[in-house]
């Protein structure tokens, strides 16, 4: 909590694009994404999170004081009773979810059931249009205010009745948008083999004498999360895409998510026939046919469990994501040994008995599988074993001289088929590694010290480092306020002592770009040339017309809804209200320009800051233009992290009445495009809008990827409008460009023939005669609007592409050259 605290304040978390968390990780990031109200009354993340501390102001009576609503849930003192309850009223396999419910997400109006979960209110009602027979369903969704992806980790164990070993437990991966289990771990079946074998009783036996082993497809993708649970569809659906599959008898609820990311028995109860049949939870389940997994099957009831029995940092499904910057917090159950880590050797570095958590040490190959205990961390090398006793090294000196244990590094990921990561680039990460802090505690009232010093004795028993369970005897699964509150304000501490790490890391990719003539160009820019040359002829295209016409300078985006009576108002949490605290540093009276997406613009919006009620001021209070030395880079960098109070809320006031206010030019490039795929279409949309562009068109044609037509991205308004407005504010239009799809050659000639084009452009490679150079300029005049139809990787390029409906509506034939298409 007090690392969320801290990169909440310093503007991180509005940054993050998503979070992956693992067992009881899942408490927090699941409330974190989700929670709108406390107690029946609205709550933000500030208020959430807590207040900012100091060490030197926590005293005994300020560690008593109520914790912030994310941790309160675990300081009632009444797990054990809860669990002692819904043992005697459910089932037992149901114990468990019910007990997280109570405990940790009631308060926050989560706790139902009945509930199914989604990406956003858009995508609920999309649901529900497209299934009528679920109407009366609830549904829970993230916040918008919260990152994109977030994923609950848990492990698909083994079908009832079915035991497990170290390459049969593979990662279940929960979503408010899709659930399942994304790769085939080595891209072959697995086989599960009982473990347990009971002999027949005459007559009615449940089991046979004997048992084959069940060989069974796993992973393979996801399904959508609020369809996961029920039976199999025909086999022809279970190859992906837009199907219909049965309906679950229960909904796929984010207690139970939960409760599956944090159940840590449930892979040792599995070696055991009695224990997995009465404590486990058990969902259906059945694989994503292939190429690689050809043959459908029946769903299985599978148990499932806790992430951290095969991968307890979470890093793993991010880098199967290929993830390039990543903030790791890793909770420790144990403290770093005072190990010979100067004397050790790549060879003879023993981690276990330096006291490195496996969660480190299981990355750079150490991992082992544990049967009895149910971890299984042996397949997950992703990194090269030598790096892993420099990185220990540094952890050990930092906890030596009393230095909170936070380091950056930038490391070459592995290839590792059982979790689908192709590896060959680099990611760079930011560890916050629990362990002692003596500076941290240096600072701490004496009293407090003391209370420390008592160990069992005193109510911070084992601080820093509780135990996940029994910590406190009579709370089987709680902390008092007072532990809750001095852990997260020593994670708070951690991560303030250690900003200009997370500033770093926040730079990387930006460095990248601006130094692509030297070596430190790393592949964030390779990511951008592929990407450039994929699509050079219409890029190259769109930046030649793009001077023909008028485009303002970026603008501040806001949407119509969040303008009333000529002002706006944001929340401190807002990244934009961030923006012009800290970047722009603007004080009461400074003048901002605004946009108001597909409306006026304002150059002259006045800025004013609403302070808390108990009130507050900026450190240096003057407006910008009387400070302009103060908008130095280290001075911006640390803008946030000296005020002592924050205001709540950004006022900006017009210049003028909305109605009144000036307008941009309407947009006149419109494009056809033929989209790449997925991954390349994402981060290819903002650029196309920042060149200004007013109709975007995507066509579908034969031998391009269909599959993005049917991706999760095209059926998300909140997705496709945050990728444009983030293109539209570079550009500095506040006309959201309209996007059309065009799946068939029918559509293609009714959109050729609706708008009043000048000219219409095809985009081809090559240089012969009958295609004019881009450059040539004879078709320009300013103010006319153009149409450009811009093909696969290449442009058109076969005489079948060039006969096609698409390009036969488009008078001229435009060519950047020869040139050589990568990816």
């Amino acid at each position: 909590m007090g690392v969320y605290r801290a990169l909440q304040e310093m503007g991180i978390m509005e940054q993050l694009d998503g979070i992956s968390s693992v067992s009881g990780g899942t408490w927090a990031s699941s409330i974190y994404m989700f929670a709108r109200e406390f107690q029946g009354e609205a709550i933000e993340a500030s208020a959430l999170l807590g207040a900012r501390t100091r060490p030197e102001h926590l005293t005994l009576q300020a560690l008593r004081e109520e914790a912030p609503p994310m941790a309160r849930g675990i300081t009632k003192g009444n797990s054990s009773q809860l669990l002692w309850q819904y043992a005697g009223s459910h089932r037992d396999n149901e114990v468990w979810a019910h007990v997280v419910a109570d405990l940790i997400l009631q308060p926050f109006g989560l706790e139902s059931f009945e509930c199914c979960v989604a990406e956003s209110e858009e995508e609920v009602k999309r649901i529900k249009e497209e299934n009528p027979g679920i109407q009366g369903v609830p549904f829970h969704v993230p916040r918008r205010d919260r990152p994109k992806l977030f994923v609950m980790n848990g492990a698909l164990l083994a079908p009832s009745n079915h035991g497990i070993s170290g390459d049969s437990v593979v990662s279940f991966q929960m979503s408010p948008d899709y659930s399942g289990s994304p790769f085939y771990p080595k891209d072959q079946v697995l086989r599960f083999t009982p473990d347990v074998t009971y002999q027949p009783v005459p007559l009615c036996c449940i089991y046979p004498c004997w048992r084959k082993a069940l060989t069974l497809s796993i992973g393979g993708g996801f399904i959508e999360t609020f369809a996961f649970g029920g039976d199999a569809p025909e086999a022809e659906a279970q190859r992906g895409g837009k199907v219909e599959v049965p309906t679950p008898d229960t909904s796929f609820s984010l207690p139970e998510m939960v409760g599956i990311s944090s159940y840590a028995p449930a892979s040792s109860f599995s070696n055991r026939l009695l224990t997995s049949w009465w404590l486990n939870i058990r969902k259906k389940y059945w694989a994503i046919c292939s190429n690689t997994c050809p043959s459908a099957q029946e769903a299985h009831e599978y148990q499932m469990g806790d992430g951290g029995a095969i991968d307890n940092s979470g890093l793993l499904p991010l880098l199967q994501r290929r993830s390039r910057k990543v903030i790791w917090i890793a909770s420790s159950y144990r403290p770093l040994q005072d190990y010979d880590f100067e004397g050790a050797t790549i060879d003879n570095f023993d981690p276990d008995a330096a006291g490195v958590i496996d969660q480190l040490s299981s990355l750079f190959g150490y991992g082992l599988n544990d049967q009895d205990e149910g971890y299984f961390y042996a397949n997950n090398q992703v990194f090269k074993k030598s790096q892993l006793l420099p990185i220990c090294r540094k952890l050990f000196a930092l906890k030596s001289s009393g230095k909170p244990m936070v380091l950056k590094e930038s490391l070459d990921v592995l290839p590792n088929s059982y979790w689908g990561i192709r590896g060959d680039y680099q990611v760079s990460f930011v560890l916050i590694y629990l362990d002692e802090c003596a500076e941290f505690q240096q600072q701490l009232p004496q009293e407090v010290r003391d209370e420390i010093a008592k160990g069992p004795n005193g109510m911070l028993e084992n601080y820093p480092i509780y135990k996940t369970t029994g910590n406190n005897k009579e709370d089987m699964l709680g902390l008092n306020t007072a532990q809750v509150n001095l852990l997260a304000a020593q994670g708070e501490y951690a991560v303030r002592q250690n900003a200009h790490l997370f500033r770093e890391l926040r730079e990387i990719t930006l460095k990248a770009q601006c130094e692509s003539d030297t070596d430190v160009a790393s592949e964030a820019q390779e990511q951008l040339t592929l990407l450039v040359s994929a699509f050079r002829v219409g890029l190259d295209l769109l930046h030649s017309v793009r001077n023909m016409f008028p485009i303002g300078c970026s603008c501040f985006g806001l949407e119509p809804s969040e303008v009333s009576q000529n002002q706006a108002l944001l929340a401190m949490s807002d990244r934009r209200a961030r923006h012009v605290a800290k970047v722009l540093q603007l004080r009461d009276g400074d003048a901002l320009k605004v946009g108001i997406l597909d409306g006026p613009y304002d150059d002259r919006a006045v800025v004013r800051w609403r302070w808390p009620a108990s009130g507050g001021r900026w450190r240096v209070p003057e407006r910008r233009q009387l400070r302009p030395e103060r908008l130095s880079m280290e001075e911006i960098e640390g803008a946030l992290d000296r005020e002592e109070v924050l205001p709540e809320f950004l006022e900006l006031h017009f210049s003028a009445a909305v109605e009144c206010l000036p307008r941009f030019e309407e947009a006149q490039v419109d494009l056809l495009l033929v989209p790449p795929p997925l991954d390349r279409l994402t981060r290819l949309l903002p650029q196309l809008v920042q060149l200004g562009i007013g109709t975007l068109a995507l066509c579908q044609v034969p031998g391009g990827d269909r599959e993005v037509f049917h991706c999760h991205l095209l059926r998300s308004e909140r997705k496709l409008r945050e990728l444009l407005v983030n293109g539209l504010e570079q550009s500095g239009q506040t006309q959201v460009p309209v996007l059309r799809q065009l799946r068939s050659s029918a559509d293609v000639a009714a959109f050729a023939h609706s708008g009043a084009w000048e000219a219409k452009l095809s985009c081809f490679q090559g240089t012969e005669a009958a295609r004019e150079p881009v450059r040539s300029a004879r078709w320009r005049r300013c103010g006319a609007r153009l149409l450009l139809a811009v093909g696969p990787d290449g442009g058109w390029q076969s005489q079948e592409a060039e006969e096609s409906r698409i390009v036969q509506h488009c008078e001229r034939k435009i060519s950047c050259g020869s040139w050589a298409s990568r990816g």
